[in-house]
């Protein structure tokens, strides 16, 4: 493989690859918390002079950090998971289920909305 004769052959290009591998490699882990212990190692192990060539990419990280884990976590444990069933669900649907009314319900009769309003019952 060519990358792997540079590497070899220059092996600032051989750092460099492996600095932004290892960097990918945190967006792989497996949760949002395993993934910021994984980011921390990273920077840790990160030659100081490659530090600079990284620069935006850990400004990035750090001051979006809980945003980018959320995003980690969306994608990795699915939104089901990452999100309570309470809030997933839009405000008429939560109604309809208070209602006893069944969440595959796509419509509501108007007149019962009017009648339930006027009971208080809403």
């Amino acid at each position: 493989m060519i990358l792997d004769r540079w590497c070899q052959q220059v092996p600032q290009i051989g750092a460099a690859y492996q600095a932004k591998e290892g960097f990918y490699k945190v967006f792989d882990a497996p949760d949002s918390g395993t993934a910021w212990l994984m980011y921390q190692e990273w920077l840790a192990s990160l030659p100081p002079e490659m530090v600079k060539a990284f620069e935006k990419s850990i400004r990035a990280f750090e001051n979006w950090r809980y945003e980018v884990l959320r995003v980690k976590m969306l994608f990795s444990d699915g939104l089901p998971k990452a999100v309570p069933q309470k809030v997933r669900k839009n405000s008429f649907s939560r109604m309809l289920d208070e209602l006893g009314q069944p969440t595959e319900y796509l419509g509501a009769d108007i007149s019962t909305l009017v009648e339930r309003l006027e009971k208080g019952q809403l």
